[in-house]
């Protein structure tokens, strides 16, 4: 059984340019900035040191990816990264540009909402990948899927509690009749 080879991590990507390059974090950084990159030679050091903290910004990555002659999305990889795609306007109908401020807002609002849940759930896959567990017992995702109703993973309920499962299941109290009392009172 062959174990699938691991992304290099950003840190191995740098000392891919430095070996490649043969200069200080200082010259690799002025090396990107003459390609148009946003880079700064303290996150070189930084990363290099591995005492970088930060999410890295796109263009840190692209320009990794040139320094050290890789495709862009290995350095996406080596960040824990997904390659973005292209631009969602690309994507959009003839006639979004139509719509009212309201329609405008709502449509902004559910894309905010999708992009807070991809990054939730980016976090969770991590977290597992990492063995961690919830502290709170309350809070443990679901995971038994076998009083689901059809359709549940497409509505992308995904870190839903099982408190609000059971709701979103069987409602409150108070919306059930009392079946051993009158309806409409005494």
């Amino acid at each position: 059984m062959t174990e699938e080879p691991q992304p290099p991590t950003l840190r191995a990507l740098l000392e891919l340019a430095f070996t490649k390059r043969q200069v200080s974090g200082r010259k690799l950084a002025e090396m990107a900035q003459q390609q148009g990159f946003a880079l700064v030679s303290t996150t070189v050091n930084q990363i290099r040191s591995g005492a970088y903290k930060s999410q890295p910004a796109e263009d840190t990555l692209k320009a990794i990816a040139w320094l050290a002659g890789v495709p862009e999305h290995v350095a996406y990889e080596a960040a824990g990264r997904r390659m973005p795609g292209k631009p969602f306007a690309d994507d959009l109908p003839p006639g979004v540009d139509n719509l009212g401020p309201k329609e405008r807002k709502a449509a902004v609002e559910i894309l905010r909402a999708l992009v807070a849940q991809q990054e939730r759930i980016a976090e969770l896959e991590v977290d597992k990948a990492e063995g961690s567990t919830s502290e709170n017992p309350g809070l443990r995702l679901v995971d038994d899927k076998s009083d689901e109703p059809e359709g549940y993973e497409l509505a992308a309920r995904k870190g839903e509690t099982r408190e609000r499962k059971r709701r979103r299941l069987e409602g409150e109290p108070w919306d059930h009749p009392d079946p051993d009392g009158p309806e409409d009172g005494a």
